[in-house]
């Protein structure tokens, strides 16, 4: 085949796995699971009790609410504030450990 002959590649704007985000991910599985079998854990795991965690919810969803496009779902307000929750503090332990890694 001659060069100026090629095919351009397919760019896909979602990528599939990015599509199962509503079946597989730990907000869909997990969570509600734990929510009704076990309030301790999910409690140590989002370091909020459910009350807590709803009245934050409550709070911060008029200002990280994304809107849904034709092209793919945006992340809910629950979704973002779980991953929020679950992996501020992690991060926030390797902030005094940073100069020392960036030097």
């Amino acid at each position: 085949m001659l060069p100026w002959m090629k095919r351009e590649r397919i760019r896909l704007w979602t990528r599939p796995w990015v599509s199962r985000r509503g079946e597989r991910s730990v907000y869909h599985t997990l969570l509600p699971e734990l929510s009704e079998d076990d309030q301790d854990t999910i409690g140590q795991w989002l370091r909020l009790n459910r009350e807590q965690y709803h009245g934050v919810l409550q709070l911060v969803t008029p200002f990280i609410r994304k809107e849904d496009t034709h092209m793919r779902d945006a992340v809910t307000p629950g979704e973002h504030l779980t991953l929020t929750l679950r992996y501020l503090p992690t991060i926030a332990a390797w902030i005094p450990t940073l100069p020392i890694i960036i030097h």
